[in-house]
């Protein structure tokens, strides 16, 4: 009786053990990834500017591709619609139980087909309406799984149907791909001033001053060893 009492007391304290050291790992986990904050708002697509990264990754999508965040990811989707004609629009995002965002789905505008909810009597007398809705299917589905450093690209169909590439917007698209000459200013300036400074401080330090303009790591390494 003695002994079976140890091992069910054993056996329970090694559960319990096993149960901190999962919880202990997943606190781990979550303190060391970066959080999964959605996609920023606030920003008008005149005044957000788009780096030439995000438009040479716009001509390379693909399953698999990966992202730094959700920011750089809809950097590069908003490159990609400026290079081709159309606008993107989130379809539906997902989030986790601490509010992140672990999934987005993208789609054409044009997506679905337009169904009116209104029905006169007589056919000759219902009015339909012009919809932008053609039931295009290009989509993009991206993931950041719990574990992972970033999200990426998980299924994505790009062929357009039913409607036509706007010209206009590629022509609207060229004006945003350079960093403007004040913003690099600031970075040689940074850069001949505090020695040895790293990407993060320089990201923080222009975020304060451009609060309408998102800083790439590729973009700021590039920056720096200009000067």
């Amino acid at each position: 009786m003695c002994d079976f009492n140890n091992e069910y007391e054993t056996n329970i304290e090694y559960n319990y053990l096993n149960n901190q050291n999962e919880t202990s790992e997943e606190s781990s986990v979550q303190q060391t990834l970066p959080p999964r904050v959605g996609i920023s708002k606030g920003r008008s697509l005149e005044k957000l500017i788009i780096p030439d990264s995000a438009f040479d990754q716009a001509s390379k999508l693909s399953v698999g591709m990966q992202f730094e965040n959700w920011n750089h990811a809809n950097l590069v989707l908003l490159a990609y619609g400026q290079q081709i004609g159309f606008v993107w629009r989130i379809q539906d995002k997902y989030l986790d139980k601490n509010g992140g965002v672990y999934k987005y789905v993208f789609e054409c505008r044009h997506a679905e087909i337009f169904k009116s909810k209104k029905t006169a009597t007589d056919p000759s007398k219902q009015r339909n309406r012009e919809s932008i809705k053609t039931g295009c299917t290009c989509f993009i589905n991206m993931c950041w799984p719990l574990k992972s450093q970033c999200p990426s690209i998980t299924k994505m169909n790009l062929t357009h149907d039913g409607h036509s590439l706007n010209p206009e917007m590629i022509q609207f698209a060229n004006v945003y791909r350079q960093i403007p000459q004040d913003i690099m200013n600031k970075i040689e300036f940074y850069v001949n001033t505090i020695h040895g400074i790293n990407q993060h401080t320089l990201r923080q330090l222009l975020q304060g001053e451009f609060k309408d303009h998102l800083f790439l790591d590729r973009d700021l390494a590039n920056a720096i060893q200009q000067f």
